[in-house]
């Protein structure tokens, strides 16, 4: 009778353990996928900020919107602290810390390029060439790919917020996510 209560304790300790070692993979993939959405949200505000500058060099704007674009879309490209400055990416968290206005600029910043762009672009025509097609296609791309690095940071927070997740610290070094807020609403569409 000892051995059954024993095998079955094993068993029992096994089986804890098992989803102790799913939940804990679980969660540095859900970690990994918060890295790979922030970086491909990078790279499209990057493309959004050349295709602006593109519309410039090509003479697609009056001067005066050109200079306000060509100062919004360069610092967009000079802006060279994280996305998120969470330490989730593996670089130490700079001062000051989260939740203060310094930490929110790179959004800042990228919202303020939304806004310049969403003004020069609220005619109709300027939106019929080809690479005002492509700044647009670009920040429909932001927009999704920006929901998508929220939903994965808010899947992540849930699952970290988890008893067994903190009790056994599944999560191990990682700093816990921050989503990325900015104001990335399109032009409005011309009536029909």
């Amino acid at each position: 009778m000892t051995e059954l209560w024993v095998a079955l304790g094993a068993v029992v300790l096994m089986a804890f353990l098992g989803f102790l070692l799913y939940r804990g993979t679980r969660l540095d993939r859900l970690h990994n996928d918060v890295l790979r959405s922030r970086a491909t949200l990078e790279k499209l505000l990057i493309m959004r900020a050349h295709y602006a500058l593109e519309m410039v060099a090509m003479g697609e704007f009056d001067p005066a919107s050109a200079m306000i674009v060509t100062d919004a879309a360069m610092r967009s490209f000079d802006d060279q602290r994280e996305l998120v400055p969470d330490g989730l990416g593996g670089l130490a968290v700079q001062e000051p810390v989260l939740g203060e206005e310094e930490t929110r600029s790179r959004a800042i910043v990228e919202s303020q390029l939304s806004e310049v762009l969403r003004d020069v672009l609220a005619e109709p025509e300027s939106r019929t060439t080809e690479l005002a097609q492509r700044l647009l296609n670009a920040w429909e791309r932001i927009q999704v790919a920006r929901s998508l690095h929220n939903q994965k940071v808010e899947l992540t927070r849930q699952l970290r917020s988890n008893l067994l997740v903190r009790v056994f610290h599944l999560y191990g070094s990682a700093a816990l996510p921050v989503t990325f807020e900015m104001d990335d609403a399109l032009p409005a569409a011309p009536l029909a």
